[in-house]
């Protein structure tokens, strides 16, 4: 049975009921994009028949109540305070250059120095809050043996990966792209088939849109 998504998650319930002792039926699975839908015993004893492939940092394989709570506390807890007061030095600088007037580097520390005095007092203090706060534990990972395919800065690795590895959510900006089957998917095993050949003209004899 091959899936995709939902598909990949009603396929993995179905291979286990039809892998049940008491049934007759034999069943495989390959599954792209799996949601995380099975505790850590039960994703291991299907590992003899359930394969999941992710690709790179699709969120949904990794996506459950606990990974998305403790995303926000990561990124609520990301300390961009210099770097915000990077970015507030540059402004004030460009504003004093541009502007017909003349500001006095005096207004313009007075200006830097007293929003940074408000980020240090109140900014700072919920980030610190938010580092310290106990994350959640997560029971639901993908099922089976999860096979993992990932930009490495050179083209396309693909690697056997334990399903626990998947147990947080990896924000990037491909997160939700690399879900989808034509710009996901396809194109992940494309580049990593082009890159294992060497063959950059290399297609598949079926087009998945």
């Amino acid at each position: 049975i091959i899936g995709h998504s939902l598909g990949a998650g009603a396929a993995t319930i179905a291979a286990i009921i039809f892998n049940d002792d008491e049934k007759a039926i034999d069943a495989n699975v390959i599954g792209f994009g799996c949601p995380a839908l099975l505790s850590k015993e039960l994703s291991e004893s299907a590992s003899p028949y359930v394969t999941t492939i992710i690709s790179d940092s699709d969120m949904i394989p990794r996506l459950s109540g606990p990974t998305l709570v403790n995303a926000v506390f990561d990124i609520m807890s990301y300390d961009w305070i210099e770097r915000g007061l990077t970015d507030l030095r540059d402004g004030l600088n460009f504003l004093r250059s541009s502007l017909p007037f003349d500001i006095s580097s005096e207004q313009v520390d007075s200006v830097y120095n007293y929003i940074k005095n408000l980020l240090e007092k109140y900014i700072r203090v919920e980030i610190e809050e938010m580092a310290k706060a106990p994350r959640e534990d997560v029971v639901l990972i993908p099922p089976g043996r999860c096979t993992h395919f990932y930009r490495d800065g050179n083209g396309v690795t693909g690697q056997q990966s334990s399903c626990e590895f998947f147990d947080y959510l990896e924000i990037s900006r491909t997160m939700i792209d690399d879900h989808m089957i034509g710009i996901g998917y396809n194109r992940m095993l494309l580049d990593y088939m082009r890159h294992r050949l060497q063959n950059y003209q290399f297609t598949f004899e079926q087009t998945i849109v």
